[in-house]
């Protein structure tokens, strides 16, 4: 059965840019990777729409963003997890929380976590 990784985190921050190689490890071992970016920079087609909008946020900007947001803190809520970067790992339709300690100085061991998981 295949296994989804939620990868929730703000794209300005440090540990989370940190854990880029994971990230770019995960994405290239064929896993299931579910990007949650909770920042207000954060949109699938990159940086030029919303930094542009938000010079004059509009309505609709807003609710993307909050509903980005929501379904973020949602899934930290659901872990007591502290933050960001967090990894969530689902699988048979149930969820938890992996240790991210490794995410940012141990790609390989943070792979071998969500393997085993």
């Amino acid at each position: 059965m295949r296994k989804t990784l939620y990868y929730v985190f703000d794209p300005l921050c440090g540990w989370c840019y940190g854990a880029s190689g994971t990230v770019s490890a995960a994405a290239s071992a064929d896993i299931d990777l579910r990007l949650l970016p909770s920042g207000l920079f954060s949109v699938e087609k990159g940086l030029a729409e919303p930094g542009a909008r938000l010079h004059r946020p509009d309505a609709a900007l807003r609710m993307a963003n909050d509903a980005r947001v929501a379904e973020a803190r949602a899934l930290l809520q659901a872990f007591d997890a502290r933050g960001v970067p967090s990894f969530i790992v689902e699988r048979n339709g149930r969820r938890h929380l992996l240790q991210a300690s490794t995410a940012s100085s141990d790609p390989q061991a943070f792979l071998d976590q969500f393997a085993a998981a």
